[in-house]
């Protein structure tokens, strides 16, 4: 039975838009997701779960694969992650080429989503902080921290600094977070 937004009896499961996923739990979201991939017209389409930190969703039309975190859609509300869906419908929908452009803009009107580019989402905090050894203030963090982050100096000062060359007075200091 379809209720008047199209969305089908799964679809007013999901109808609030501030209670997290947990909630819900993770199968009635995969089941709401691939009931949107089939009401769209992505019959021959595969949703698979990620276990990406920062990215929470993605398109792959040459695989034709629709994928969204397991961990973001637990760390986020119904909303984000119903947009989430939508979102990376309208990229299957426009097509490999439309990027984030006109075509995807109204693909996401037609099916309901936001059209913007990345979302307000909750992730994971950061395992490690990067901050300026001269004291100007600016910090990164990041999940990992991989050989070349070791290397990263403080673009702000050495932009304000170097003209804008790297220094190693100013590779950032790393601290793992607890």
């Amino acid at each position: 039975m379809e209720n008047r937004d199209g969305l089908g009896s799964l679809g007013k499961t999901l109808q609030s838009l501030s209670i997290p996923v947990p909630e819900t739990g993770l199968g009635v979201a995969r089941l709401w997701a691939k009931e949107q991939m089939e009401h769209w017209g992505l019959l021959d389409w595969t949703f698979v779960w990620t276990d990406a930190q920062a990215q929470f969703g993605f398109c792959n039309s040459a695989e034709r694969t629709i994928g969204i975190s397991r961990k973001l859609t637990l760390l986020n509300t119904e909303d984000e992650f119903r947009d989430t869906v939508l979102h990376e419908i309208a990229h299957a929908l426009a097509g490999h080429t439309a990027g984030h452009g006109a075509r995807w803009i109204m693909a996401c009107h037609r099916v309901g989503a936001r059209p913007e580019r990345t979302g307000t989402y909750v992730t994971p905090p950061a395992k490690w902080t990067g901050t300026c050894p001269n004291g100007c203030g600016y910090a990164i963090g990041r999940r990992t921290l991989f050989k070349e982050a070791r290397r990263m100096a403080c673009p702000t000062c050495c932009g304000r600094l170097n003209d804008g060359r790297w220094h190693p007075a100013l590779v950032l200091n790393w601290t793992e977070n607890t």
